[in-house]
């Protein structure tokens, strides 16, 4: 769910972006002016100094209007975990004050919003499964298979993802199971 808020937020960014490209790149030839702007609202610049926006950053910029654009289709669920993803590690939630004990130079550290969907708060413990999961891992070739629907079906799956989904992983099931239990499918090194 989260992922698809992203990538509609993020087409929603290279639309704006392409809008505002064009309309930089005459209000360039008229002033002369060499800046580029992401979006209408000003220059980008990413928290983390990286020339790529964090979740965060096309959050900031772009949640408000997706909320509008989607009122009332957002479950309360999904824009708890917006709200907390776009205050993670902001004066919003807190901080505290570290100090040098030798130069005395202090940083400020805010607090982070610990939900298990913020990618800033979950990095750490996300690579912890991942290295953990890899000891269960057989030492076997294995295969990424991706099973997809329609993007026709999207507006049922995004109202019925229960039953959606139940119905996804039954029809992989029986497909991998047909595919692996007929010999023709099978490659034999």
């Amino acid at each position: 769910m989260l992922l698809l808020m992203v990538i509609v937020m993020r087409e929603t960014i290279n639309s704006n972006k392409e809008a505002d490209d064009n309309k930089t790149a005459i209000g360039n030839k008229v002033t002369g002016s060499n800046k580029t702007t992401v979006s209408n609202k000003a220059e980008f610049t990413s928290p983390t100094n990286s020339k790529s926006p964090e979740i965060q950053d096309i959050f900031k910029l772009y949640s408000e209007q997706y909320r509008q654009k989607n009122y009332g289709k957002l479950p309360p669920h999904v824009l708890r975990v917006m709200d907390a993803i776009e205050d993670c590690r902001t004066s919003v939630l807190g901080g505290h004050v570290r100090a040098c004990g030798d130069c005395g130079t202090k940083e400020i550290a805010y607090n982070s919003c610990r939900n298990r969907h913020c990618p800033k708060c979950q990095t750490l413990t996300k690579e912890r499964w991942i290295n953990k999961q890899k000891e269960n891992l057989l030492d076997v070739g294995y295969f990424h298979v991706v099973f997809t629907i329609p993007d026709t079906l999207n507006p049922v799956a995004y109202q019925n993802q229960k039953i959606v989904y139940n119905i996804l992983f039954k029809a992989v099931a029986e497909t991998l199971t047909e595919l692996t239990t007929d010999p023709k499918h099978l490659v034999r090194r």
